[in-house]
Parts: structure tokens; sequence; C-alpha cells
């Protein structure tokens, strides 16, 4: 494997309580129904305008966008943004190694370099791709201009966006189980490889 393309929320950082959290605040603020954290993770769906307009049909993407930036930078006050045990050494090891990282989000880009910054973790990425909607072409786009090898490319992912998105541009997909879609979720979409924890994820490395 030479070219690693990480999701950032739910991958490299934990972000189900702030992910639904934000959700919760986004809600309040259209005057959307309540909903349970079990629900969230049960229909969470990407693009994730998709989500939301199950919930809110006439809310709009800029009017979500702007919404969200001003109530993540509440919840993340309220809930510090972490790492998932170990995978910044992780990271940092593949690098050394030699892999080509690169990360593909739809989070915006001025948290997500805030945060690699605060874990010193941002020199390490070869391309950072923020505030993507919709991931599928940014991943189609990154294996064009960068003409890398489907067979040695991987994109890892939290949500079955992530291995439908892979799965298109024709790298290997992989999908971790600590992030916010279910495993049977992850599973019907046949990810090449599914990983439980941050050990089955090192070993395809070794």
């Amino acid at each position: 494997m030479k070219t690693i393309i990480f999701d950032y929320s739910g991958v490299i950082n934990d972000n189900r309580e702030t992910t639904y959290q934000t959700v919760v605040k986004i809600f309040e603020h259209f005057k959307g129904p309540t909903i349970s954290y079990e629900e969230f993770r049960r229909n969470w769906i990407q693009p994730f305008m998709l989500f939301y307009n199950k919930y809110l049909p006439d809310v709009s993407f800029e009017e979500e966008v702007i919404v969200y930036k001003k109530v993540y930078q509440e919840v993340i006050t309220e809930h510090p943004v972490k790492l998932y045990p170990g995978i910044a050494d992780f990271l940092k090891k593949l690098f050394v190694q030699g892999k080509d990282l690169i990360i593909v989000s739809s989070d915006a880009e001025k948290y997500i370099r805030q945060e690699l910054q605060a874990f010193e973790l941002d020199k390490i990425f070869k391309h950072l791709v923020a505030g993507v909607h919709d991931k599928t072409e940014s991943v189609i786009k990154l294996v064009a201009s960068d003409n890398l090898d489907f067979a040695k490319t991987i994109f890892i992912g939290d949500t079955v966006h992530e291995i439908e998105a892979g799965k298109k541009a024709g790298i290997l997909t992989g999908a971790v189980t600590w992030g916010i879609d279910t495993e049977d979720k992850l599973l019907a979409a046949k990810p090449d490889f599914l990983f439980h924890d941050l050990s089955e994820l090192q070993r395809i490395f070794n």
C-alpha cells in the first residue's frame, strides 16, 4: 500500500459525540425534532444534506453550513476534540515509512488544520481536501491528478459514503467501526477491509 486516503472525523478524531451534539444544536436552531443518539447513528447518511433534509426538508446547504460553523465552535468548547488512542503515533509511523497520506473530509479546513497542529500532525499529510460535501468527485480527481495506483491506494472511512466513494474511484476501501456508522451498515456496503480496532488496521501495513 503506497497511498492512504483518510476521512478525518470518525477515523482520526473521535467525532461521535461532537457530531451528535452539533446535529442537536442545528435541529434546535431550525426548530427540528429531538433526536436520540441511537437514532442519529442509525439514520446518519452522507452526503450530509441527505441526512439533514430527512428532518429539515426546507433547509438549504448554504443555511446548514452557516449554522454548522457557529454551533460546531460551541460544541468543541464544551466537548474538546480528541484523537482515537494510538492513531497519532500510527500516522507518524506511516509517514516515516514513506507512505503518502491524504485527508478528504467534509469538515471545515480551518478546524482540521487547527486540530492537526494541536496534535503535531500538520506536517505529515500530502494533501488536505476539506469542506467536501460529496467525497466521490474529490477522490476520483485525486486518483487522476496524482496518477495513483488503484491497487496500492486505499480510502479509509467510518461511513458507507467513504466506501462507496472509494469503490467508484476504483481504489481499495477500508471501514473502521469506531466512527459513526454501525458495523451492520458498513458490512452491507462491502468494504475490502473492516477494522474493529487500530491493531487490525496496523496489520495491513506491516
